[in-house]
């Protein structure tokens, strides 16, 4: 339990600059031509009709654009709705408190608290961080256009529209071309936890119940990483649609599952204890057979 503990922490100082699978997973190659195509349909939307105030589309495409149909969902979710809260917030300020504001402290006044509000949600956990840093920028674009008070309200609503406009083609994309669904993903970090999983009870079987240290605690990071990856993805499940769901055609994974995969290793490191132990190392010969075929079972499955 306490390698399945220790994998939490162990799991950022394994990180390195390109994946296992940089050179041969094709999500990747075909992650590439759907930001350029949503890119290359909003560029000329901005263009044509020469209304630079919604640049934000093109921008959009690039930061929503993630590695899932959820995540992309949840995160292009986050910069709207930060973006309404920010864009509101400017707005208010310029009816209201703008006409009866006359030096920098009433300005520095008026940052501050909006400013506190951002940094507090932008500190939160990945869920919501990102549209803290939404409110933030969207309220200084509103309020922060010149060297003196400013009376116009058309960034706000620019800025809106642009990545409303950004979000939706990027959705349409990502759930056309090539979709990856969050089931998917979690589904193959899941398949890593429990060959980790068998991997350890092979390796008690094949070294004759013989398990060094370093080995059963490598095994539980490798265990604990892949099980953290697979709650991380799966938060994101609820923004997909419903067509995207069905069609994964699956048995559905779900957040009960992931804990009873997770609390298999109690008692595979419980065998694994019980097997170490001196006073079990020579059993009567039917005892042995029937762990080991136990184990053998268990790790087949």
């Amino acid at each position: 339990m306490a390698a399945w503990q220790e994998a939490h922490a162990a799991a950022p100082a394994t990180r390195r600059l390109l994946v296992p699978d940089a050179f041969s997973n094709p999500e990747y190659v075909r992650h590439a031509p759907k930001v350029t195509l949503a890119v290359m349909i909003c560029y000329p939307v901005m263009n044509l009709p020469d209304w630079p105030g919604i640049h934000t589309c093109v921008i959009t495409c690039y930061f929503v654009a993630l590695g899932t149909v959820g995540e992309t969902m949840h995160k292009a979710t986050l910069r709207f709705v930060g973006c309404l809260i920010g864009a509101g917030l400017g707005l208010g300020t310029i009816l209201l408190l703008m006409p009866r504001m006359t030096d920098l402290g009433d300005l520095l006044l008026l940052l501050a608290p909006v400013t506190l509000l951002a940094a507090w949600i932008a500190q939160g956990s990945q869920r919501i961080s990102y549209a803290g840093l939404q409110i933030g920028l969207a309220f200084y674009l509103v309020v922060l256009q010149g060297y003196g008070p400013t009376i116009s309200m058309y960034t706000a609503r620019d800025r809106t529209i642009g990545i409303l406009f950004g979000n939706l083609v990027t959705f349409a994309i990502f759930t056309t071309f090539w979709p990856v669904r969050v089931a998917n993903v979690v589904r193959t970090h899941l398949a890593a936890a429990l060959e980790q999983l068998a991997t350890l009870l092979g390796l008690d079987a094949r070294s004759d119940g013989e398990i060094s240290p370093a080995a059963r605690s490598a095994g539980g990071v490798v265990f604990g990483h892949a099980l953290a990856q697979a709650r991380a993805v799966l938060v994101n499940d609820p923004f997909e649609t419903r067509e995207v769901r069905r069609a994964v055609g699956r048995r559905p994974i779900d957040a009960v599952l992931l804990e009873q995969v997770g609390r298999l290793f109690i008692p595979i490191s419980a065998i694994l204890d019980l097997r170490a132990d001196p006073a079990w190392q020579n059993p009567p010969g039917p005892m042995r057979d029937a762990i080991w075929g136990h184990h053998w079972a268990v790790a087949g499955w």
